[in-house]
């Protein structure tokens, strides 16, 4: 099993990880764990709406987030940990999540996009070439697909969801137990 393969299959677990770590180092005061909260509703809610657009390795997904980024849901995933550092008010917390964004995130990437030239071949190829990687390229949005609510559901969502707040649960209970 390589790296890429490695990362795909366990990069629940490890983010779980990362976050019991950036929970247990961090200095949280009410204001800090106000504004991260605030930043990872940013972050859900990029990935809801992603997911209302995507059907999971059924149809090349193009529109909506898709036409500004090609890893919406992974940009969701960099916005909500933004918002996990700064609700830690812990500076180490920011390169423990850089680091572990890049490590797992770029292999992601990479295997992800092997997998779509090989069941999209040529769209996929001219899609890559009009929409960046990542960082969003905002000058119009692309709507010829539609929002589906079934799709967020077929995609489970609900399991960032729940993982965000479950992290500003124990934070916040961290902030209230030791002071």
């Amino acid at each position: 099993m390589n790296f890429s393969n490695f990362a795909e299959r366990l990069r629940g677990k490890i983010g779980v990880l990362i976050s019991l770590v950036i929970i247990i180092i961090s200095k949280p005061n009410i204001w800090s764990i106000l504004g991260g909260f605030l930043i990872s509703i940013l972050g859900n809610i990029l990935r809801v709406w992603a997911s209302g657009y995507i059907r999971k390795e059924k149809e090349l997904a193009t529109s909506g987030p898709y036409s500004l980024t090609r890893n919406p849901l992974y940009l969701g995933n960099f916005i909500i940990g933004a918002g996990f550092c700064l609700a830690s008010w812990q500076i180490l917390s920011i390169p423990i999540f850089f680091l572990y964004f890049l490590f797992l995130y770029i292999p992601l990437v990479k295997n992800e996009e092997k997998r779509m030239l090989d069941i999209f071949k040529e769209d996929y190829i001219e899609y890559k070439k009009g929409v960046p990687v990542f960082f969003p390229k905002i000058d119009k949005i692309n709507k010829t697909e539609r929002f589906s609510c079934k799709n967020i559901v077929e995609n489970k969502e609900w399991r960032a969801i729940i993982s965000t707040l479950l992290f500003y649960l124990a934070i916040t209970l961290r902030e209230i137990l030791i002071k």
